[in-house]
């Protein structure tokens, strides 16, 4: 019987939630010891590809079709946070890339979303009394608890309510204070620059008065992806020292410090299936010399370097995210496949498994 982990979609659901509910085997691996980076720039990277929760993610796996096109994720030694995301409600990352996170060391985050007149409602729902709040922020909590990722993207695109806006400011302030206590120093609440501190659907594109507060009480922000170099020179005049948790948006489709890749399943929606691996290399060798890869804390290791891909008795081709190991980290290959050089980065010398 296939397994899948699944959204929330609205608030009832949300309170309703409970860990008898869930398989045991759709949680994931824990993200153990402290990995935070300390002078060096993070890169966050956020998969929204079709929608989400697609049949190549199921925890089994899948025979793919000749119309499946999965995501292989190769490089995860250049990416610091990795956020699965969808248009739920409530967006809890599937096992496999809570697993393929943390064996790589990365920290991973679930979504949580209202978005238009039915944002709004939710909205008005959840932040109707401090009790509805306070029920919301320990669901969320205990959600991220239970699955083992490490904390929640908080994307609200819709108008709030004057009237609500104090509640709303609660909410980030627990949710921000409940998650570092309950998980720890690896928790991160980012807020997305949508809604302004006056409750109005406004992109700013940078850091200034009108979304610094939700900033100031969350653990960094994602900016919008229409940003211009001006107003990135004010962001990190105005974040000080904290100019390390501003995460500047960079959308793979064009739409338009740290940085935020949002998007990358582009190489795999918008190209042949047949040149998917080579187009995620050729995606991930030009942003090389631009971001601060991580080492392996930890050893001894154990690889095979599977992403995942397996044939069948009856010859059919089969995928299992939750298959997929340690990979090995990228250096320049050419374009080219069968010049690569795939190696792993240790932290010291010796014989690894």
């Amino acid at each position: 019987m296939p397994l899948y982990t699944e959204p929330l979609n609205n608030v009832e659901s949300l309170w309703a939630w409970n860990e008898s509910m869930v398989d045991l085997k759709l949680v994931g691996k824990e993200l153990k010891g402290n990995i935070r980076r300390t002078g060096t720039m993070e890169t966050l990277v956020c998969h929204d590809m079709a929608g989400g929760y697609l049949p190549e993610e199921c925890l089994n796996g899948c025979i793919l079709k000749d119309s499946a096109k999965p995501y292989i994720m190769m490089h995860w030694w250049y990416m610091d946070i990795f956020t699965y995301f969808s248009h739920n409600f409530v967006t809890i990352p599937p096992t496999g890339w809570i697993n393929q996170a943390h064996n790589h060391d990365v920290i991973i985050l679930g979504t949580f979303i209202t978005e238009w007149k039915g944002g709004r409602k939710l909205c008005e729902q959840f932040l109707s009394t401090e009790e509805t709040m306070q029920r919301t922020v320990k669901q969320l909590v205990r959600i991220a608890k239970f699955h083992h990722f490490d904390g929640w993207l908080i994307n609200i695109e819709n108008k709030i309510e004057d009237k609500y806006l104090p509640t709303f400011r609660t909410f980030l302030l627990l949710l921000t204070s409940t998650m570092r206590s309950e998980i720890g120093s690896n928790s991160r609440i980012i807020w997305y620059d949508a809604v302004t501190v006056h409750g109005k659907l406004n992109w700013q594109n940078e850091l200034n008065e009108k979304n610094n507060e939700w900033f100031n009480i969350t653990d960094g922000i994602f900016l919008n992806y229409s940003w211009k170099l001006e107003q990135l020179s004010k962001t990190r005049q105005l974040a000080g020292e904290r100019n390390h948790q501003v995460y500047v948006g960079i959308d793979c489709f064009g739409r338009g410090c740290y940085v935020a890749i949002f998007a990358p399943g582009w190489v795999i929606e918008q190209f042949p299936p047949s040149s998917h691996l080579l187009n995620s290399i050729r995606f991930w060798e030009r942003l090389a010399g631009l971001v601060y890869p991580h080492k392996i804390r930890s050893l001894p290791i154990q690889t095979n370097f599977s992403i995942g891909f397996n044939i069948t008795d009856s010859n059919d081709r089969f995928y299992n995210l939750s298959a997929a190991q340690l990979q090995p980290f990228y250096f320049e290959s050419n374009i080219m496949p069968g010049n690569m050089q795939p190696c792993i980065v240790a932290p010291s010398a010796g014989d690894y498994k």
